[in-house]
């Protein structure tokens, strides 16, 4: 395997970047282990994003957050040949349900013991995004995986989108219907770890918009999104 490995990382990357891939990669597992291989499929789990609700209904277990990119290096002809998706959601509301979701203790002890460290002092949704203007602390909360922005789980060594159908939670329910028919499932959505708040643009000023916008424009452009201009969902 780790011979397989080197050799997927000598045909898709530059000499500068093979270094650092590569001992970046030493301790983690393959991620087609959560793959569904029946169905020849790849879930790229996007965090706050209605995954687990998403990877339940496909393969009947939740498949983790290994970007797209460490499946081409870990197995390129697997990651060729399969069909890779994923879900995408608003920046800003995604942002109000990740603050919220960690400010209540999250998932497990990890998701706890992150937030006591790095959102406790925050009185206020606002407060928090404020604080996120510059500075190191900007980028250290941005590498937390629920405030990673999005299109780093969906992109190559190159920065070009790597997966096949990219949906929207905004538009899940037909999104969801396409990718039911693609790998030929009938299993239905079931919410799961919903974050509790109220609608996203209630906790937005002007301020804390443009700050959001600055830290996602990314992904506000490479998904087609705005803010304020589509429906709520409940996730």
């Amino acid at each position: 395997m780790l011979n397989k490995i080197k050799t997927n990382v000598m045909n898709i990357m530059g000499k500068s970047q093979r270094k650092w891939l590569l001992q970046s990669i030493m301790n983690v597992k393959t991620p087609f282990k959560r793959c569904n291989h029946k169905k020849k499929c790849i879930f790229i789990h996007v965090p706050k994003c209605a995954g687990i609700s998403i990877s339940n209904a496909v393969f009947g277990r939740e498949v983790g957050h290994s970007p797209i990119k460490y499946y081409k290096v870990f197995d390129r002809e697997k990651y060729e040949r399969y069909f890779k998706f994923s879900f995408v959601r608003n920046p800003w509301a995604r942002m109000v349900s990740a603050y919220f979701f960690l400010k209540n203790g999250g998932k497990h002890y990890k998701d706890e013991e992150w937030a006591k460290k790095n959102l406790c002092n925050y009185s206020s949704f606002r407060e928090f995004v404020l604080s996120l203007k510059k500075g190191r602390h900007t980028s250290k909360i941005l590498r937390w995986k629920h405030f990673r922005p999005q299109h780093e789980y969906l992109v190559d060594y190159n920065g070009e989108l790597a997966v096949d159908f990219v949906g929207k939670v905004e538009e899940i329910k037909n999104d969801f219907e396409h990718i039911k028919e693609k790998v030929n499932i009938e299993n239905e959505l079931r919410h799961r770890n919903k974050s509790k708040h109220d609608e996203y643009k209630n906790y937005y000023d002007l301020e804390s918009v443009r700050v959001v916008s600055n830290l996602y424009s990314k992904d506000i452009n490479m998904f087609g999104y705005d803010f304020g201009h589509e429906k709520q969902v409940e996730i």
